[in-house]
């Protein structure tokens, strides 16, 4: 038998972790390595916090596709909703938390920090008024040599609405 608590599901378990810690977001893999002691196992997981996500309480989160969303290399990010909070900045919150797991994650794709580099330099010239396009080409002309094509500048820059493709 695990070594559950005394009278707990191991939904019971998981969702009384994610709620003690709040104030932080975890990787699925990290909840189980937590609570292996407990009983809990990998399959437990997912389960048991989809049914929280489908009753408002945990945000998880993936990489997002179109209409779709899988988990990271170390599993969903997921973390606690506040509901004593109003709902927009309870999940603003979690959002942020859910930020700030990957923000201490280096990114497994080399294109994808470079795409968050553009991000960073879009965002940056934009709250400091000083979006042209020279400066983000200048900006990010360190991204080119680092192996990005200038195909995949100009689509982001296109995406990013800073680039009219009519005059390319």
């Amino acid at each position: 038998m695990d070594k559950q608590r005394a009278g707990e599901s191991k939904a019971e378990i998981i969702r009384k972790f994610i709620k003690e810690n709040a104030e932080k977001a975890f990787y699925s893999r990290e909840i189980v390595e937590t609570l292996k002691d407990q009983g809990i196992k990998r399959r437990d997981i997912m389960s048991t916090v989809r049914r929280a996500e489908d009753k408002g309480l945990v945000y998880v989160r993936g990489y997002r596709t179109h209409d779709d969303q899988t988990p990271f290399k170390e599993g969903y990010i997921i973390t606690w909703i506040d509901s004593s909070k109003p709902r927009e900045q309870a999940l603003e919150e979690a959002v942020q938390r859910t930020e700030k797991v990957l923000a201490d994650r280096s990114s497994t794709s080399p294109i994808i920090e470079r795409v968050h580099q553009i991000r960073d330099a879009v965002i940056e010239s934009t709250k400091l008024r000083d979006l042209s396009f020279d400066f983000i080409r200048n900006r990010l002309g360190f991204i080119w040599s680092k192996g990005i094509s200038n195909p995949l500048i100009t689509t982001l820059l296109i995406s990013f609405q800073l680039l009219d493709p009519l005059f390319l």
